[in-house]
């Protein structure tokens, strides 16, 4: 077990730039297992270096580029990576802008509609023979057998995707 230091001493013993990161993570409660009456222990018994701990803690947290970065990969140029996330925030903005506006719906509000639009259309449809047996007397069973078996057909090809007659 090794000597406990201020978050000043440890930080520069673990060669990080600024105290700040040992600062949050004890402020959040996550190094509770190195500190010892306040101060930071980097090595106590039963837990990882503190140095290996927070390498691991920040590269799970970390951006892909820096992942890529760590593993060797290639960290894209600042103006690109700015360029990336300005076109993506000016993306985010116009998808707020639409749904304030009324011109974006949820994706399920919209399945939702659809699904019972569908549904009273299938219906009404299939009423239509018995609606024109009582308007149109004259017809024969046979002629409304046909036009059910029309509309039937018409609808297994809206079902099965085919809407230009294929």
């Amino acid at each position: 077990m090794s000597e406990p230091l201020s978050i000043r001493a440890a930080a520069a013993q673990l060669g990080l730039k600024s105290h700040t990161t040992l600062q949050r993570l004890k402020e959040r409660g996550l190094l509770d297992a190195y500190l010892a009456d306040g101060k930071i222990v980097l090595h106590p018994a039963g837990e990882p270096h503190l140095r290996d701990w927070v390498k691991a803690s920040t590269q799970q947290h970390a951006t892909p580029a820096l992942r890529a970065a760590g593993k060797g990969g290639k960290v894209p140029p600042y103006e690109e990576s700015r360029a990336r996330s300005e076109e993506l925030r000016a993306d985010l903005l116009e998808v707020e802008l639409g749904v304030k506006q009324g011109e974006l719906i949820p994706r399920a509000a919209a399945v939702a509609t659809m699904a019972r639009v569908v549904t009273i259309s299938r219906t009404r449809l299939l009423g239509v023979p018995s609606r024109l047996r009582s308007r149109l007397p004259h017809l024969t069973l046979d002629d409304l057998a046909v036009l059910e078996e029309l509309q039937r057909e018409a609808l297994e090809e809206l079902a099965e995707g085919r809407f230009d007659g294929e």
